[in-house]
């Protein structure tokens, strides 16, 4: 029996060692690669082109808006090279977690979610430093039934400044200005990807 199952495992690597096989794993490798690239860029292009259109005015996630405790133009309008840089970055990183946000869910469900990440960001703007805003616990019901169940969900809350290092059964977001600059930026682009949803 040994030698049965001996010669049987050589016959199995021999197959793995043929060229059709080998050919086979470099041209699957290449098909991945070229996807991935593709995905890559079609989010880059996508997070581009979004930049500057909102169907809510910019001034509503930024500190002139009157949003209390935050600072002046937000990162989305101002000319400093470095606060755009930071914005852009901002867009691309909410653009890619949004688009990984469950993409084969139903437009009901990721509209639930994005809505879900709409009010936890929206809170937060509206009450700073309030505790109760700035922490979401992971096995509360309402946040699981809309987003939290989700596959990609961790991603998209941590996109918006939450973290959970500190404590693992919550997210918490820590009310700094750098933060809460972020969370405007990442409003913005959220309100798009809500308004680019299909209707129905």
């Amino acid at each position: 029996m040994v030698g049965g199952a001996d010669g049987l495992l050589k016959s199995a690597f021999r197959l793995w060692d043929s060229p059709v096989v080998l050919a086979l794993v470099w041209v699957s490798a290449v098909i991945s690669t070229v996807a991935v690239l593709s995905q890559q860029q079609q989010l880059l292009q996508a997070s581009s082109a979004g930049c500057g259109t909102a169907a809510v005015p910019d001034s509503a996630y930024r500190g002139s808006a009157g949003v209390p405790g935050s600072t002046g133009g937000g990162l989305l309008g101002g000319g400093a090279g470095s606060a755009d840089a930071a914005a852009a970055g901002t867009a691309s990183e909410v653009s890619a977690a949004l688009a990984a946000l469950e993409p084969w869910a139903s437009p009901q469900a990721r509209h639930t979610a994005l809505l879900a990440l709409q009010r936890m960001g929206g809170n937060l703007l509206a009450h700073p430093g309030e505790p109760k805003y700035a922490r979401i616990w992971k096995a509360n019901s309402a946040f699981v039934k809309a987003l939290g169940s989700l596959h990609g969900h961790d991603a998209a809350v941590r996109a918006f400044g939450f973290r959970d290092d500190v404590e693992a059964e919550a997210w918490q977001f820590v009310d700094q200005v750098a933060n809460r600059q972020h969370l405007e930026a990442a409003m913005s682009v959220l309100q798009r990807a809500i308004s680019d949803l299909p209707q129905g």
